[in-house]
């Protein structure tokens, strides 16, 4: 067998292994944080979890603070709004924080993700 029939072999049958292979693919983000300054003026939960459909940029799950809505989806950020608590927030992935802004007080944490399996 000529070099190039292997190369083309090789290529056709990692194509398909990767194709195939989609269902590893995440489209689900799944966030968790725990409250890194003392300002919690706002009685924000010090610790708080939320998966978010990659694919809809929608909040599947939330744990801890709840009735977050997300109002913009960007590449470097995530900006939150929250009309029960009277607050936004962002999440910066690049650096796993998330800022919680409201009229009295801002809140900081420390975020780990980890992209969820599809099921």
């Amino acid at each position: 067998m000529s070099k190039n029939k292997k190369f083309i072999i090789t290529v056709v049958s990692l194509s398909i292994i990767l194709l195939l292979s989609d269902d590893t693919l995440s489209s689900e983000l799944f966030i968790t944080c725990q409250l890194t300054n003392n300002v919690n003026e706002n009685n924000m939960s010090t610790s708080f979890a939320k998966k978010i459909d990659i694919e809809t940029k929608k909040i599947t799950s939330q744990k801890g603070i709840k009735f977050d809505k997300i109002i913009h989806y960007g590449e470097n950020e995530i900006i939150f709004n929250n009309d029960i608590y009277e607050n936004y927030s962002v999440y910066d992935p690049t650096s796993n924080s998330w800022s919680i802004f409201s009229e009295r007080s801002i809140s900081l944490y420390k975020c780990s993700n980890e992209k969820t399996p599809n099921e």
